[in-house]
């Protein structure tokens, strides 16, 4: 009997044999990781915050983001229905921007420069999966200037970065029992800031601070929009008048430093802010409708975009927008995407292209839209339900406050 002789085949002999190439070895899942995102100091698109974390070398990581206002409790599943605009490139449409995308290095590492204008819910993912979810907070960067304007009387201007409506602003002055308010308003739309005035004040140097803060929550200046609160830089004027006591502060204004909870811990916050209200319908009102765009109509971008309507939020309830509509006479529609109204506040909606903010938003059209001699507005649900309509009959002023 004879045997057979035994061959062995080395795996690149056998492959060739077989004609068949074999499989690199697999490599092992990783799903992205997202480090904690540091607070932003105010809207700075030239200085923006870095969001960072992990993912398989080589992947492509794509940012995923909502405004804190209506993200707050979304899931990682709605969260990823809103890739991040990557504003650096052209529009794949009007007022459509390709998703915002990195690679992971050779390390396994990720980065992105984000600029925020409002709180933010973030998360990122590759074709491995999602990372954790995180929030990201900003801090409100106020600035005051103080004016005499005669004898123990001052007037203060204070604007705020991000630029918000409706933020509430106390104004304080330094004296030998600590700092004392002076005046409070909140800042105005149009424009965006806060003027007051005080008499009374004693003559000399006194120091003056702004102070940017909700009575409910100290440490936000706006819990609804994940915005931090904070204080101005001090500021000393020369007022005439009766001398009085004019201290100089020995100390260094605090820095709010609030804390919170990433909604993929399990951890409570020791001092989180409160979700948004539930929305209700029926309350948002046209405030304003720039029907003619200032000066002549060149129809250029400047020209389409200086036309605009106004929607104020005159609830105390965040109210959510979302596939909520606002048509022309002729049929001209503007819907808005994922959007949340907070209590009190106003989105401006600008025919014309441009970079959409929290409460700027921007229609896309390369033509005027409102007919200056007479037209209406009318705002309806995504359930075509009318809330509201403004209506006009003449050239006018070329806007109405309907």
């Amino acid at each position: 009997m004879h045997r057979l002789r035994k061959v062995i085949i080395g795996l690149s002999g056998a492959a060739g044999l077989l004609g068949a190439t074999l499989p690199a070895p697999a490599v092992a899942a990783q799903v992205p990781t997202f480090n904690r995102i540091p607070v932003a100091d105010g809207f700075d698109d030239q200085n923006p915050i870095t969001l960072s974390g992990t993912a398989q070398a080589g992947d492509t990581v794509t940012l995923y983001e909502e405004a804190y206002i209506y993200g707050v409790g979304h899931s990682k599943a709605e969260l990823a229905q809103h890739p991040a605009n990557d504003y650096s490139k052209a529009e794949t449409s009007p007022g459509v921007w390709p998703a915002l995308t990195v690679k992971a290095d050779s390390t396994g590492h990720w980065s992105i420069k984000r600029p925020l204008d409002s709180g933010h819910v973030m998360m990122v993912g590759t074709d491995d999966g999602y990372s954790n979810r995180r929030f990201a907070a900003v801090r409100v960067q106020p600035d005051l200037s103080v004016t005499a304007t005669g004898d123990n009387a001052v007037s203060f201007t204070v604007t705020v970065n991000p630029g918000e409506p409706t933020l509430p602003v106390t104004v304080q002055r330094y004296t030998s029992g600590g700092w004392t308010r002076v005046a409070s308003g909140t800042i105005g739309a149009d424009p965006i800031q806060y003027t007051g005035s005080a008499t009374g004040q004693p003559g000399g140097t006194p120091t003056y601070r702004a102070w940017v803060s909700d009575s409910a929550h100290p440490d936000w200046a706006d819990p609804e929009n994940f915005v931090i609160a904070n204080y101005s830089a001090n500021v000393k004027v020369s007022v005439p008048g009766t001398a009085g006591s004019a201290p100089a502060p020995t100390a260094a204004n605090p820095v709010p430093n609030p804390t919170w909870t990433d909604p993929d811990t399990a951890s409570t916050p020791s001092t989180p802010p409160p979700a948004p209200s539930t929305p209700a319908a029926g309350s948002v009102r046209f405030t304003k409708i720039q029907y003619n765009a200032p000066g002549r109509d060149t129809r250029t971008n400047t020209s389409i975009a200086g036309e605009y309507f106004r929607l104020t939020n005159k609830t105390s309830k965040t109210v959510t927008l979302t596939g909520w509509t606002v048509r022309d006479r002729a049929g001209n529609t503007y819907k808005f995407s994922t959007y949340g109204l907070g209590a009190g506040k106003s989105v401006t909606v600008r025919t014309g292209k441009g970079k959409n903010s929290t409460y700027t938003r921007y229609w896309g059209r390369t033509y005027h839209v409102w007919n200056n001699t007479g037209d209406s507005a009318t705002l309806r649900t995504g359930g075509n339900k009318t809330i509201d309509s403004c209506t006009w009959s003449s050239a006018g002023k070329g806007h109405t406050s309907c």
